[in-house]
């Protein structure tokens, strides 16, 4: 895996989208409008693609997490309640 966030997923076409829209001298204007561009891509392919999110028990908090939020109260069989 390269380095980076391994919970973002940059797909073949956002990668041609960032290359051939993005320049160094954009204003924070624009550079708003591409990133949301993006982000709807992403929204788009997760919706049109079967693709489920990465979900991760904490051990702190006994709870699944998805994408850095809870997502429900979750007791796993075998550890000790608190």
């Amino acid at each position: 895996m390269p380095a980076g966030d391994r919970q973002r997923t940059w797909f073949p076409e956002m990668v041609e989208v960032l290359r051939a829209e993005w320049r160094a001298e954009m204003s924070s204007g624009d550079l708003i409008v591409l990133r949301d561009r993006l982000d709807n891509m992403l929204q788009h392919i997760r919706h049109a693609r079967p693709i489920t999110l990465a979900k991760a028990l904490s051990v702190t908090t006994n709870m699944i997490h998805a994408e850095g939020r809870v997502c429900q109260d979750h007791d796993p069989p075998g550890l000790p309640q608190t």
